[in-house]
């Protein structure tokens, strides 16, 4: 069985989700807050910033990538291998694209 094509790829600007309820989680390429890289952003969203990623979108879900040699990430206090997989039904919202920041690949 083959992997089907990606529907877009690329450098992921922002990720919201949602997992259950009213809250969502979110992962942004901006640096909100250069003191603490884990706030809530608003009532019910928590989100990381100043991350790294590359991503691709297929029908069913989408596949992001930590860029920089991070093998964890933290959301939320609990540590997550260096990709994620997020199924379509749970997006909140998803850009693609740097948002005018530099992406550095390493």
């Amino acid at each position: 069985m083959t992997k089907e094509a990606p529907v877009k790829e690329g450098v992921i600007y922002k990720v919201v989700w949602s997992e259950k309820g009213p809250f969502h989680n979110g992962l942004f390429r901006d640096k909100q807050d250069t003191h603490q890289n884990v706030q809530t952003i608003d009532m019910g969203l928590t989100g990381e910033y100043g991350i790294d990623m590359y991503g691709a979108l297929y029908p069913g879900f989408v596949e992001v990538r930590f860029i920089g040699g991070k093998d964890t990430y933290s959301l939320n206090g609990s540590k997550h291998a260096s990709s994620l997989i997020i199924p379509v039904s749970q997006i909140v919202s998803l850009e693609f694209g740097t948002g005018g920041i530099a992406f550095q690949k390493q």
